[in-house]
């Protein structure tokens, strides 16, 4: 498997404090479309958050156990993933953060624009409803205005 930088983050994330108190502050769950990697993030983040430590593997699988959300299939790919996360010296701390920010700012960028769009989807689902009983009002009131005789000209005598 290929390393991206979602699992590379991760990965450092674990084992680098330095990396991980840089970046933690600006990375959120949302950035991670991989609901495995996303639930992985979830946990690096409590764990820090609570302990202000970083959380080595056996934490890890320890706070997976008390998650009550995830069904077995989904338990044991988050295990493989954190099981997966190894120290990896070979990565270049600049280059790494760079990366890290770039991939933070596309994925802010992305997700706002998907929220934009539902918003616009939303608002047009209640601007073609809201038109529809406005032409069926339309079509309705001069039929029940003249039956109820009042207005359009019909029937006074």
């Amino acid at each position: 498997m290929s390393q991206t930088i979602e699992r590379t983050a991760l990965t450092q994330l674990v084992t680098n404090e330095l990396y991980a108190r840089k970046v933690l502050p600006f990375m959120k769950g949302d950035y991670f479309s991989d609901r495995t990697e996303r639930t992985v993030f979830e946990e690096i983040q409590k764990f820090v958050d609570k302990y202000n430590d970083l959380p080595n593997q056996n934490a890890l699988e320890v706070e997976l156990d008390s998650r009550k959300d995830l069904n077995e299939d989904d338990y044991k790919r988050v295990l493989s993933v954190v099981k997966e996360l190894q120290k990896d010296d070979d990565v270049i701390f600049d280059w790494l953060v760079e990366t890290t920010e770039d991939f933070c700012k596309d994925k802010a960028v992305y997700n706002a624009i998907v929220d934009g769009i539902a918003i616009i989807d939303l608002s047009l689902i209640h601007f073609l409803r809201c038109r529809r009983i406005e032409m069926c009002r339309a079509r309705w009131s001069p039929y029940h205005l003249n039956k109820m005789g009042g207005g359009g000209g019909g029937g006074g005598g």
